[in-house]
Parts: C-alpha cells; structure tokens; sequence
C-alpha cells in the first residue's frame, strides 16, 4: 500500500485513510482478464488491513476511481465483510457482472465522461434497484471523466455525507458524540 499519489485528481481529504492499493500495479493492459486477480488483490489488502489494525469486520469501505473503482465493484461483489463502496467515474465489468450482493453504493460521475460513458450508472443503478441493493447515483452535470476542482470539493461532500449515513464512519461517529456533550 502507498500514500495518495501527489498528481492524483481524487483528493485524499474525500477519505478517513490517506493510504490506498494499487491493485492493478499501474497497469490497464487487457483488464477484462485481470478484473478478478484484481479484485482478489483487493480482498487480501482487506483482510491484511483488518487483521494489522484491529478492525472488526464490516467496518472497512473503499472508494475507487476509475480503473479502481471497477475493481473496487468486483471485489465488492464477492466480499462479505465490506461495509461500503465509492464507485467514483467507473462501471462494473463485464467478467464481473453475476453479482448477488454489494454492500452500499455510491456512483459518482461526471455526465460529459468520454472514458467510462454514463449510461454505465444508470444501468448499474438499474441491477442494483431489481436486487434490492442499496445504491445512490450522483451525475455532474458539467463534469467529464477527471472532475474539475469544484466538481472534486462537491463529490467530497457527497462521500462525506455517504459514509456519515453510517454509524461505524469516524465522522459520524464524532458528530454524535459531540452532539451528546451539548
């Protein structure tokens, strides 16, 4: 695992971990094979981070852009102990596709994204309403695949306010506490 990337356009202030796994190792050569390596990559960095950290299952969520983010979907599909997932500009694979359960859900995307088309949120947000899934889909209407500065501060909200719906979410947890004293 490394520190967020100086050039990445995902801002490390969106999570409570100012760490993140590179499961693809930089690479997107043929993904439709890889997905599941992937996404199996992703599966034993959480294992690792709840068993070195002490954290009760459950309690972990991840947040992936783009090629991430698909791979975030794939791992989400096939992990039981996962609390919560951030799609941010991604879609879930085609190899990736026979899914029975997601934890929660929040797509963020850009409406003009020429990279990974919109229609890939609406359909996803359509498999996840039939399997009674919870899901929220957040379209930007003037953003493209890589948000603009104001784009990324009004996505940090949104996965702030996400990840606050949740009592196991520190933020949440400290507004209520907080809440308590007054």
């Amino acid at each position: 695992m490394r520190g967020w990337r100086n050039h990445s356009r995902v801002p490390a202030e969106v999570c409570t971990c100012h760490t993140y796994l590179d499961a693809t190792n930089g690479s997107a050569s043929r993904p439709g094979r890889q997905y599941k390596i992937w996404a199996e990559t992703v599966r034993n960095a959480l294992d690792f981070v709840e068993s070195s950290a002490g954290i009760p299952p459950g309690r972990v969520a991840i947040v992936g852009y783009s090629l991430g983010a698909s791979v975030a979907l794939c791992a989400a599909a096939v992990e039981p102990n996962l609390a919560g997932v951030v799609d941010w500009s991604g879609s879930l694979p085609d190899r990736c596709r026979d899914i029975r359960r997601l934890p929660p859900l929040l797509m963020i995307h850009g409406a003009r994204d020429s990279v990974i088309p919109p229609y890939n949120v609406r359909q996803l947000a359509m498999l996840c309403e039939l399997q009674g899934f919870s899901c929220e889909t957040r379209i930007s209407p003037e953003q493209h695949h890589r948000f603009s500065a104001g784009g990324l501060a009004r996505a940090g909200h949104d996965v702030e306010a996400f990840f606050g719906s949740y009592a196991w979410f520190p933020i949440a947890g400290r507004e209520r506490a907080q809440a308590r004293e007054r």
